[in-house]
């Protein structure tokens, strides 16, 4: 098990990651300051025509025994009360997912009613996620990504 500032470092990687492939493809990164510890959203982004998107990041491997990824249901709360206050917007949730070796995106607005709650968090099938890129061996190295036995034998999901 990781500890909490090793897992804050994989998490900034992570955002490092999501936030250079879209300013890549031409978004503006806005991230917000909040006063507490919790900011209740990672990220907005702006398009080259103006229109803005909402996102999260979330670095970990997909869940093993399900083909699922997953959020806290704290955060999925956080995100449900955002995307039903605000219904012009886009929300979505980017999994830098070692484990696929890939990024892969949730449009969160659209699917988060089919979202399975299990213990404390929330399941969401990963035919509802959109491969966007593979992630590079550079990228997983600095993530740190050894997987576990576990998921030494699982099969790639996504090819």
């Amino acid at each position: 098990m990781r500890d909490f500032n090793d897992l804050i470092r994989i998490g900034t990687i992570g955002e490092k990651i999501v936030d250079r492939m879209l300013k890549d493809n031409g978004f503006s990164i806005y991230k917000p300051i909040f006063s507490d510890e919790s900011n209740v959203i990672d990220r907005i982004a702006f398009a080259p025509s103006g229109a803005s998107l909402f996102y999260e990041i979330k670095t970990y491997p997909r869940r093993w025994l399900k083909p699922q990824q997953g959020i806290d249901q704290a955060d999925f709360e956080k995100y449900r009360k955002i995307v039903c206050s605000n219904p012009d917007s886009k929300f979505f949730i980017f999994f830098v997912d070692p484990s696929e070796r890939k990024i892969l995106s949730l449009n969160f607005k659209k699917h988060f009613r089919v979202g399975v709650k299990e213990s404390q968090k929330v399941y969401f099938d990963l035919n509802l996620l959109k491969p966007i890129r593979d992630l590079t061996d550079y990228e997983l190295a600095r993530i740190g990504w050894v997987p576990a036995s576990q998921y030494k034998r699982l099969a790639k999901f996504f090819p």
